[in-house]
């Protein structure tokens, strides 16, 4: 800000007499090596005024971390599929089990339309899926076991949710439903 403008600002601040009515005009500014001019003193005083640099958003003096995809994958060895072959829609929670604690860790919950699937890489550990779809009274659950390189597909039908692990054959008809498969913990 010129001084002028400074001044007149302190004195109309301080109830003193009133800035001037002209405001100042301003000039382009001029190459860094050459100094600022100012015109002589008059009612329309005009001044050469550099540009204020914006000043850059403040940021952390920390390093971000940088997560190679390689070393990701190294943990991600495991997969889930859903699938929703219901006439309506079919929502997922999913959850990681702290088997130390015995708590879950919310991951989210997905959303599927009719004949959408959805694969997601996930590390061994204990799950914990709750499928809510039209048609059953209250949501299915299953609490499963993965392991390291395991593959499980889950399938919405009309009225009950499917499950099947890739290499794996059922011993009867009840392992191939999660509300009495062996494979969900109940």
């Amino acid at each position: 800000m010129g001084l002028g403008i400074l001044i007149a600002a302190s004195i109309a601040a301080c109830g003193g007499a009133a800035a001037p009515s002209v405001a100042p005009s301003v000039a382009v500014a001029t190459p860094p090596s050459a100094a600022p001019t100012v015109a002589p003193a008059s009612p329309a005083a005009t001044e050469s005024i550099a540009p204020i640099a914006t000043p850059a958003p403040s940021r952390s003096h920390r390093p971000l971390p940088s997560i190679d995809q390689t070393e990701l994958d190294a943990y991600l060895t495991s997969s889930i599929t859903l699938l929703d072959l219901a006439e309506g829609d079919l929502s997922v929670a999913v959850g990681y089990l702290d088997t130390t604690s015995g708590e879950a860790i919310d991951l989210g919950t997905y959303d599927l339309s009719s004949n959408e699937q959805r694969t997601d890489q996930v590390p061994p550990g204990t799950f914990k899926l709750e499928f809510r779809t039209p048609g059953t009274a209250k949501p299915q659950a299953c609490t499963i076991e993965i392991g390291d390189k395991d593959a499980i597909t889950f399938v919405a039908i009309e009225g009950a949710v499917a499950i099947g692990k890739a290499g794996s054959k059922p011993a009867a008809v009840k392992e191939l439903f999660v509300a009495t498969s062996s494979l969900c913990g109940h």
